[in-house]
């Protein structure tokens, strides 16, 4: 292998094998990464609204057309049963939901109807998150 080495000010230059090689220049190095690291994150560009025409979102139903149910209601859920720790729970397009009791912690909650808190007593809702797709939340 053949290595021709010389200094010269802050940069060095080296000859490998034809490959010309170069230090970068102190801070350079640390700017470059900065404005990468911002790029990579969208930080330099200026903020942008959502699109959320690329998201799927149910349009309300009309409140005369929404089925009322409490949550405590096997009755009330597609499935015959009240919602479980860690479940993915979804309140139907159609239906106006009662939260009458403090349900387990939930993995989600998505809101396509109505989902309001009864008014006679203190409800805890404990979620991972909510996700209003052309729901309310009273």
């Amino acid at each position: 292998m053949q290595c021709r080495c010389r200094t010269k000010g802050a940069g060095q230059q080296a000859l490998r094998e034809g490959i010309e090689m170069m230090r970068i220049q102190p801070g350079l190095g640390l700017t470059s990464l900065l404005l990468l690291a911002g790029v990579m994150l969208g930080l330099t560009a200026p903020a942008a609204a959502q699109d959320h025409s690329a998201h799927a979102t149910a349009e309300p139903a009309p409140v005369s057309a929404m089925r009322a149910g409490r949550w405590s209601d096997p009755a009330s859920w597609p499935d015959g049963k009240v919602p479980g720790a860690g479940d993915a729970v979804t309140i139907a397009r159609d239906v106006a939901m009662t939260l009458d009791v403090d349900p387990p912690a939930l993995r989600s909650l998505t809101i396509d109807g109505k989902l309001t808190f009864a008014d006679d007593r203190d409800i805890g809702l404990d979620t991972e998150w909510i996700y209003l797709r052309g729901g309310t939340l009273e």
